[in-house]
């Protein structure tokens, strides 16, 4: 399993998908931590998607996403409607953390023990924290919907 946190600096987890520079991807087997690797967007593409926020367009989506299609979940400090939605399209489980102050490492592993808080992704904004106690790990962005 692979597990991306989307990243401004390869150190930390990136405020807003839309803002990141890079991917960090964790490599995951038998519930641990395995390997990790950075997958970097070139400065061309981050411009792009900028823009393309700016305008509402998300024909760019698909040039920002594809370092993702081999991932199971992304795990951001902030991410638009739209984007979560097209992630979940591709059968990659989206996340805003809580608490994108932690190190991806640290979120990834709350993750796996299935102790991560998120925030729930729905319309245009991140609301209402969600904890493992909810009952809401690993449910899908219609789950919540409802």
């Amino acid at each position: 399993m692979k597990i991306a946190v989307p990243s401004v600096d390869g150190i930390n987890i990136s405020p807003h998908f839309g803002q990141s520079l890079c991917y960090l991807v964790f490599r995951v087997q038998g519930g641990e931590i395995t390997g990790k690797e950075i997958r970097m967007l070139t400065e061309h593409r981050s411009q792009d998607w900028a823009q393309a926020q700016a305008r509402e367009q998300t024909h760019i989506h698909a040039e920002i996403l594809t370092p993702l299609l081999d991932c199971e979940a992304v795990l951001s400090g902030g991410m638009a409607y739209p984007v979560a939605k097209e992630l979940e399209n591709r059968g990659i489980k989206p996340f805003v953390v809580a608490d994108p102050k932690q190190s991806p490492a640290e979120a990834v592993e709350k993750f796996l023990k299935g102790k991560l808080e998120f925030v729930e992704i729905h319309g245009e904004c991140c609301q209402q924290i969600k904890s493992p106690e909810d009952g809401d790990k690993g449910k899908s962005l219609e789950d919540h919907r409802g």
